[in-house]
């Protein structure tokens, strides 16, 4: 799918993102040998392991593993002791 295609979809379900939102997961989901194009199969793919397994019709008596969102805070953004005191004591 065209990168632009897929803002449009995305945009449609009223899933509003940032540019720079958009250019991450056009990056992450981009064709390997195409570019300007998505893998939107492994994008869907991607978001249906939030609220299930596809093995599940095979394997029915297998249960769900929880979903762990991934974090996305960087670990040198974190405040120190001394910040978090400062912080609390401004807030």
């Amino acid at each position: 799918m065209a990168a632009q295609k897929f803002r449009g979809t995305l945009y449609g379900q009223r899933i509003l993102l940032t540019p720079a939102e958009f250019e991450r997961l056009e990056k992450h989901f981009a064709m390997p040998n195409d570019a300007g194009l998505i893998n939107y199969v492994n994008f869907c793919d991607e978001l249906d392991y939030i609220f299930t397994d596809k093995t599940l019709e095979k394997n029915p008596t297998t249960l769900p593993t929880g979903f762990s969102a991934p974090s996305i805070l960087d670990p040198k953004d974190v405040l120190n002791d001394e910040e978090e005191r400062i912080l609390v004591a401004m807030l």
